[in-house]
């Protein structure tokens, strides 16, 4: 079988211009797996190279000039490595605006949910920890809720906001059949 010359080859780029996939082989496949393999060994003994040049100066270097080569390499593998990762979500907010959580609110019909929806946005409880808000953990007296925390683990009181409070007062006295 008869392979097709390769038109204007360039020394600096031996891949050629044409592609045969009939058979599954591509000519850019396998130039481009040449190229990844050659690189990655001109790494490897490149820095090996580099490690057996450090052995043997590293011992007669003095105290002043290893501390400034520790200080370069470290600056240099932050700028390549700990770079600033974009976020999992992009730089969108996952905070409710004022008029959105205003209209959040007139949406929701059962008052139930209003209440727990009320405690997450007032007081930035989870909604685990909003599940298990119960009458007992909270004081009438002084408006506070104590909740164990459901990451932490920990014991926290938090000051119910009047209006919350004045909330919950007539949630409670509307449900007290349920409760």
């Amino acid at each position: 079988m008869k392979q097709p010359a390769s038109r204007g080859s360039n020394p600096r780029n031996p891949r050629p211009i044409f592609t045969t996939t009939k058979l599954g082989f591509s000519f850019e496949e396998q130039a481009k797996k040449e190229k990844t393999e050659r690189f990655r060994k001109s790494r490897v003994s490149e820095s090996e190279g580099l490690k057996l040049e450090l052995t043997k100066s590293l011992p007669n270097l003095p105290k002043h000039e290893l501390e400034e080569l520790t200080t370069t390499i470290r600056k240099e593998y932050v700028r390549r490595f700990k770079r600033r990762k974009t976020r999992k979500y992009g730089s969108l907010s996952k905070a409710f605006t004022e008029s959105q959580v205003q209209l959040f609110f007139k949406v929701i019909e059962n008052d139930k949910f209003r209440l727990l929806f009320s405690y997450q946005a007032q007081l930035g409880l989870r909604i685990g920890e909003v599940v298990r808000v119960n009458i007992k953990h909270i004081n009438f007296n002084t408006r506070e809720l104590t909740l164990k925390t459901e990451k932490a683990r920990t014991l926290d009181t938090l000051l119910i906001p009047m209006q919350l409070f004045k909330d919950t007062m007539a949630f409670i006295s509307s449900h007290k059949a349920e409760i």
